[in-house]
């Protein structure tokens, strides 16, 4: 079996050696280091082909609106639109409601009519 060591003389990642004592250690990738990086469920992903992609929240993380790394997309906008308005206006029974996405709770309702000064059920009718 042929050395391999004689057919590679050199590693280098963005033109520098990685090469230390016949070795190739990879580094790590982090903030301005190239290197080498793991899929750990926090917003991005790998399809089997390898390739890299957003993994965005799924529904029942937009309504508990606490997770920081799974990010909002075109597929789950509505979601956070609807969850969100309720939370800026410190209502805290949507997220832990049954109720379906379009329909609020009286406390969430009456939460974000007193947020954009509406009386009266204007925005309910």
């Amino acid at each position: 079996m042929s050395d391999l060591a004689s057919k590679v003389s050199d590693v280098q990642l963005a033109s520098t050696s990685i090469v230390n004592n016949g070795v190739a250690n990879i580094p790590l990738a982090s903030s301005g280091v190239l290197g080498v990086c793991k899929q750990n469920g926090m917003g991005v992903s790998f399809n089997a082909n390898g390739d890299v992609y957003i993994s965005t929240a799924e529904s029942a993380l937009v309504k508990a609106g606490s997770n920081v790394y799974k990010p909002i997309t075109p597929s789950n906008q509505h979601n956070s639109v609807f969850y969100g308005l309720a939370k800026a206006a410190g209502d805290s029974t949507q997220s832990a409601s049954t109720y379906s996405v379009g329909t609020y709770t009286p406390e969430a309702q009456s939460a974000i009519q007193n947020m954009l000064g509406i009386q009266n059920n204007v925005l309910w009718q």
